[in-house]
């Protein structure tokens, strides 16, 4: 049958026609067994392509099926639903979907990532790997900000998600005038997208990474050398290093810690076991990832990292350095051609030789 209408952009993809009452019946009856805030899932899926308008409350995702590239509907539930088999690829041709980068970062924190690695054609799973809890000196930020600020000359932010805790802290300290250094671009998108001036980065480093900070920060005249370093409960101690080896005073507090998630669905752990690429955006995740994987398939694997941190980390946890893959300067853009570099490496097969 011919696709028509809003069909014919999905170029020699065809499916039988269903009766809407019949395709409703079935999500209403399934989403009757869900919890009622909706999540999406990557590649649980109803293929349904005659009309869209057949579906409520979908998205669409771009999903490569054997040699057919076509877009379908992805229901926002946490339970599969019947896979409606099209007519050119059948449950019984031995072809599955094939997932070729995962995604590792904390849960809400891949979208724009995996947006812009689909538009590119490379099919995605998200499959969050860590997650952000409150480190142990959380409530003293607001607190030393409150009495202190004024007596520091900086304030030193590693990361993105170290930014959106002090801003927290911060705000919640009444707003003082502070002085700030980051590690690189990424954070200091996210201290200017809070619009607050005050919050706008003073220092940024030739480099992103914390070998170069340190040894680069300026001292300011009349200043008082001191520091507040607002960081990861994980984080290295080489800034801090740095700074006190040229005399600073370094006010350490850790106010966020990235632990591991609990557990993952075995079905979506195989799918990632079988992929081409791991994206890694965190040394915890690294970890976590041998952690569930186990060392002998990550290192069949290739690993696409953010960042030098990262990298390092992945060849320090035993993983090949000839598959890990990270750009000299962290950000969204070289982190995707990172992936895409390690994609179209001849180490990325998951059945690759370690």
């Amino acid at each position: 049958m011919k696709p028509s209408g809003r069909e014919s952009s999905l170029s020699g993809f065809r499916s039988q026609r269903l009766p809407s009452q019949s395709v409703n019946a079935s999500l209403n009856s399934a989403n009757r067994c869900l919890p009622p805030k909706p999540t999406v899932l990557s590649f649980h899926h109803v293929h349904y392509c005659h009309t869209f308008n057949d579906f409520r409350s979908i998205d669409r995702y771009r999903c490569k099926r054997a040699s057919i590239q076509n877009y379908c509907t992805v229901t926002r539930t946490k339970r599969a639903l019947p896979l409606v088999q099209n007519s050119q690829t059948d449950a019984s041709d031995g072809t599955h979907d094939h997932i070729q980068v995962v995604l590792t970062r904390e849960a809400g924190k891949n979208g724009k990532l995996m947006k812009l690695l689909e538009s590119k054609g490379i099919s995605c799973l998200e499959m969050p790997l860590v997650e952000t809890a409150a480190g142990p000196d959380a409530d003293r930020l607001p607190e030393v900000l409150e009495k202190e600020a004024d007596s520091f000359d900086w304030v030193c932010i590693t990361s993105p998600e170290a930014a959106t805790v002090f801003t927290k802290g911060w705000i919640k300290a009444g707003r003082p005038e502070v002085r700030i250094a980051v590690v690189g671009e990424g954070t200091a998108r996210v201290l200017r997208a809070t619009g607050e001036s005050l919050l706008s980065p003073s220092f940024v480093p030739s480099v992103a990474n914390a070998e170069h900070f340190g040894p680069e920060l300026p001292f300011r005249e009349n200043g008082t050398k001191r520091v507040l370093y607002p960081a990861s409960n994980k984080a290295s101690s080489i800034l801090q290093e740095g700074l006190l080896a040229r005399g600073f005073d370094v006010v350490r507090l850790n106010t966020y810690d990235t632990l591991p998630v609990k557990a993952l669905e075995p079905a979506v752990l195989q799918q990632a076991q079988s992929a081409d690429v791991i994206a890694i955006a965190s040394p915890s995740a690294v970890k976590a990832w041998i952690a569930f994987a186990g060392i002998e398939v990550a290192r069949r694997q290739a690993v696409a990292c953010i960042g030098s941190t990262s990298g390092r980390a992945a060849e320090k946890f035993g993983l090949a350095p000839s598959k890990i893959f990270y750009p000299e300067e962290p950000s969204l853009e070289n982190f995707a051609s990172s992936i895409i570099k390690a994609l179209h490496s001849d180490v990325s097969s998951p059945a690759a030789a370690s």
